[in-house]
């Protein structure tokens, strides 16, 4: 038999012929639009694109395998002197701005190393290529992963729409340009919400607990779920935690992630100026410093100190807005976009997290006991938040800074769509209702 899950206001019977005309239109649509996204990307691959994308440098690639190298190697991840010679003698002279902030040195705990010591085994153009080809699968893999929490009759729309979003998106290319290894998180995140959906809470504990070893924010989704009163999250997080660490550690130096937070964490949480942090904070500093040059290395300031109140601002209403209720995957989608938004580190590829939320946001049911004038703002919001996410972030030079205010804002497309898409989650899991097959 069908039950249902109330999520927010129940403006009218999800079995009606009017809730069933909602839902087909919506899946269509989503389907759709996911089918000319991905249209879209194969031209653009076959015209330059992928060539230019793999063409490039793998920047934060090259600093993760000399992390890894020095990892197995039992040398000091942190030294930066050494790793900037082999990183070097690795890349090559592309090399040679590298570690000279900490927002350039290696920032991750001993788990990144870890992960990605495997690609050692090859030589340094095949393991680049491999390791590429696998963030793509592994990013994909996230995508079908999130959309397998919903229902059957939800999982291809929702599926196609986000795999559209994320082989469009300028954060995807950023992620294969510069070697980022974010199908890790992502699958972390995707198992996360997957766990949620079936409540499988072990489950999602082992998925939030790799992106929590991986990139420290997503500790944020733990304690919300603790606070939710699922504690069942904490054993198995915590064990994902520990074992990845402890492995890092007995290969390589077990100081080294008490060096991470005593001298690398610090150094990073601070934020950074640079046009490619996109986040509020970094917006924020962009917007009402009198900097032109928006590449600046300099950290935040007391900019990033608004990181806090947006996050506990945000954990705080949706606790208010939730409590006694089950937990909604919608909300983990949106403490995820909150995150990102909060920073105060937010690279650009990091966006193509948001691809996640988004697939949450094409489940068709979500659309359904909605007014007409509701509908439309949501649907405005999401198409321009998919909008602003194709593109690259350029920079826009001194001389239009200093031209025109406006450029501080609109070179932030990314922390923009963000907002947008946060909002648009909100507005679903707010209102209307929906059922579950």
């Amino acid at each position: 038999m069908a039950s249902t899950t109330r999520t927010g206001l129940d403006l009218e019977e999800a079995g009606s012929p009017r809730s069933g005309s909602t839902g087909s239109v919506a899946g269509r649509a989503f389907l759709g639009v996911g089918l000319l996204l991905i249209a879209f990307s194969a031209v653009s691959f076959v015209l330059g694109g992928g060539s230019h994308a793999f063409a490039q440098k793998p920047l934060d690639l090259n600093i993760n395998l000399v992390a890894a190298n020095r990892l197995v190697h039992h040398e000091p991840l942190y030294d930066r002197s050494s790793s900037r010679v082999q990183a070097i003698a690795l890349g090559g002279p592309s090399m040679n701005g590298s570690y000279t902030v900490p927002t350039n040195s290696f920032p991750g705990p001993p788990s990144t190393a870890l992960l990605h010591a495997p690609f050692l085994l090859f030589d340094h153009g095949t393991g680049v290529a491999v390791f590429r080809w696998l963030a793509m699968v592994g990013m994909a893999a996230a995508v079908a992963l999130t959309a397998n929490s919903l229902p059957k009759g939800s999982r291809l729309p929702a599926g196609v729409f986000g795999l559209g979003v994320l082989l469009a998106g300028g954060a995807t290319l950023g992620t294969l340009q510069f070697g980022q290894g974010h199908e890790f998180v992502m699958l972390g995140f995707a198992a996360g919400i997957w766990g949620v959906s079936n409540e499988r809470w072990k489950i999602a504990g082992v998925g939030f607990g790799l992106a929590t070893v991986l990139k420290l924010s997503p500790a944020l989704l733990l304690v919300y779920l603790l606070i939710r009163g699922r504690r069942e999250v904490l054993a198995s997080a915590a064990a994902t935690i520990g074992v990845l660490t402890a492995v890092a550690a007995a290969i390589g130096r077990p100081d080294d992630l008490l060096i991470w937070f005593r001298d690398v964490v610090p150094g990073v949480s601070g934020g950074a100026f640079t046009i490619i942090n996109q986040s509020l904070p970094g917006l924020a500093a962009r917007a009402f410093s009198g900097r032109t040059d928006l590449q600046a290395t300099a950290e935040l300031g007391a900019w990033h100190y608004l990181a806090f109140p947006i996050v506990a601002g945000a954990a705080f209403g949706l606790w208010r807005l939730r409590r006694g209720k089950s937990v909604d995957p919608m909300e983990i989608g949106i403490l995820l976009m909150v995150g990102l938004i909060a920073g105060p580190l937010s690279w650009n590829h990091y966006a193509t997290w948001a691809v996640l939320p988004l697939v949450l946001a094409a489940d068709p049911r979500r659309w359904v006991g909605r007014s007409t004038t509701e509908a439309r703002a949501l649907i405005l919001g999401l198409a321009l938040a998919v909008i602003l996410l194709i593109p690259t972030v350029g920079t826009p030079s001194a001389t239009a800074v200093r031209a025109h205010w406006m450029t501080r804002i609109t070179s932030s497309p990314y922390v923009v769509a963000e907002v947008l898409i946060l909002f648009v989650l909100a507005g679903l899991l707010r209102t209307g209702r929906r059922s579950v097959a």
